[in-house]
């Protein structure tokens, strides 16, 4: 679960999203729950200093939606699979382990497969949130899980993982002879 999360934050850093988010946060500031496009409701729709701020606002925080996307992404290439991946999300989002371990995750799962509920997802997650939403996040996941993409980088992550580590203090490959400084018995041939 912590690789999946140092991970997932080493992928932003890659990616070059620190900077970025920054950007986004300079122009459009912190982005909550209320301020999404139609945080003033129909009449700020109307609005045209609204609709031009609208403009320059949502393909940055649709932008922001794919850079948590693409840092699920890496979390998963590294952590032992979807399912902590997935526990992890959850918890994060949920903001609560006790509620986590009460939600059937599959059979949830499978009350958001239908196609025009993703869709009404997306719209409301464009006008609404900085952040993909949780339902969203895990299906892009699975399907990013399933891929044989993902296979195959997984191998790549996981080799470059087994080579740069160190080996644990106190282990050697072979073990030592014993010295003369060594206190201890000695084995000899004739007892």
């Amino acid at each position: 679960e912590l690789m999946f999360l140092f991970a997932r934050e080493m992928g932003h850093i890659l990616a070059g999203h620190a900077l970025w988010k920054t950007v986004i946060q300079f122009l459009v500031g912190e982005q909550s729950a209320g301020s999404g496009m139609i945080r003033n409701g129909v009449a700020g729709l109307l609005d045209p200093s609204r609709l031009i701020e609208s403009a320059i606002e949502l393909p940055l925080i649709a932008w922001a939606r794919q850079a948590e996307v693409t840092a699920d992404r890496a979390g998963l290439l590294v952590s032992s699979g979807l399912v902590e991946a997935r526990k992890v999300l959850m918890i994060w989002s949920l903001k609560s382990p006790i509620l986590y371990r009460q939600i059937n995750i599959d059979a949830w799962l499978q009350q958001q497969e239908s196609d025009s509920l993703d869709a009404n997802i997306r719209l409301a997650e464009s006008v609404t949130s900085a952040t993909t939403y949780l339902t969203r996040r895990l299906k892009l996941m699975q399907e990013y899980d399933a891929s044989l993409l993902v296979r195959q980088l997984r191998q790549q992550v996981m080799s470059t993982i087994r080579l740069n580590t160190p080996p644990r203090v106190g282990s050697s490959p072979v073990p030592a002879a014993p010295t003369s400084t060594q206190q201890g018995p000695v084995a000899t041939a004739d007892r």
